[in-house]
């Protein structure tokens, strides 16, 4: 979900609670968003192709044991981010993920899978990320590609550079000498 999108849905639900759900888990109430990472990401997979994107990643820090557990407001978040897109450049086509990990845990930069309003308020349902061979499988990886999301790299450079792909077998059995490893 681009940055757009992500924002455009969480406007109109100013009033409500602003829930993330994590692997099935929600993000105890009470949480703090302590940062806005606005990033490049310059990649090239196993066979060669290269590729750019921009990415919001937002940390969400789940509550110290003595706090009281009430989720934020969209407002307030709306709020937040808004502080931030004033102080950084912050592109609306840049991929959204949501960085966090409950307590003693490691984080993991989740991306937005959907938003869904309910009763309980507005929920944040985070994907667990998952890796690819990119230059197999243009599909998967929760990272854009060079043919699958061309149209999101907003304004920045997606260039496709001939390559075999390194996860297919070559004619002699083996995996082709394109691979990075």
């Amino acid at each position: 979900m681009t940055t757009a999108e992500f924002i455009a849905r969480l406007e109109s639900h100013t009033d409500e609670p602003l829930i993330f759900s994590a692997a099935g888990a929600r993000v105890p109430g009470g949480y703090h968003v302590t940062e806005f990472k606005a990033t490049s990401v310059n990649a090239m997979d196993c066979g060669g192709r290269a590729a750019d994107w921009h990415e919001l990643v937002l940390q969400v820090l789940p509550p110290a044991a003595d706090e009281v557990e009430v989720p934020m407001s969209v407002g307030k978040f709306l709020s937040i981010y808004r502080r931030v897109a004033n102080a950084l450049p912050v592109p609306e086509g840049a991929l959204v993920r949501i960085e966090y990990g409950a307590a003693g845990e490691r984080a993991v930069s989740y991306p937005v899978a959907a938003i869904a309003t309910r009763a309980e308020g507005v929920i944040v349902e985070l994907t667990a990320p998952t890796v690819a061979c990119k230059a197999n499988d243009h599909t998967v990886g929760n990272v854009p590609t060079v043919a699958a999301h061309a149209a999101l790299v907003d304004g920045s450079r997606a260039q496709a550079v001939q390559a075999t792909g390194c996860c297919a077998p070559s004619v002699s059995g083996s995996t082709s000498s394109a691979c990075c490893a």
